[in-house]
């Protein structure tokens, strides 16, 4: 067993019942049963995308960044448009598009209309499509 010095350490806060419950089972091996399954969880996902992995590729909309990869949609007379963010730019119907308002604009025929509201996002890392506002709200 090597030996670890203090700073090898860092704290993660979990909830003190939390902490108790694992002490009751498993009692004198918390922080090694922790480590078990930190490391099981990291081997079990390691050839998947990262959850929170931001590419330095993209485009900051307001306080949102969306990563390349992003895609986004505006339903507009019971018909969806859909757009990509690829590198650092929105890519609508085989045109670039200066802003992500600008794109819900021309999705809606030129018309006037909340970005925020009307545009739905799928990040590389979602499984379904979130309303542009919850992220900025998030």
């Amino acid at each position: 067993m090597s030996v670890r010095r203090f700073d090898d350490f860092v704290a993660v806060p979990i909830s003190t019942e939390l902490y108790m419950a694992i002490a009751a089972r498993y009692p004198g091996s918390v922080t090694s049963l922790i480590e078990d399954v930190v490391e099981a969880f990291l081997e079990r996902t390691k050839e998947e995308e990262p959850f929170l992995a931001r590419s330095s590729n993209g485009i900051n909309w307001s306080s949102v960044f969306l990563a390349t990869g992003t895609k986004l949609r505006v339903k507009y007379r019971n018909e969806y448009k859909y757009a990509e963010i690829v590198e650092d730019e929105i890519h609508y119907d085989g045109e670039v598009v200066p802003s992500v308002s600008k794109m819900a604009s021309v999705m809606c025929n030129n018309t006037s209309v909340n970005a925020w509201i009307n545009v739905e996002v799928k990040r590389p890392s979602d499984k379904t499509w979130i309303i542009a506002d919850i992220i900025r709200k998030g």
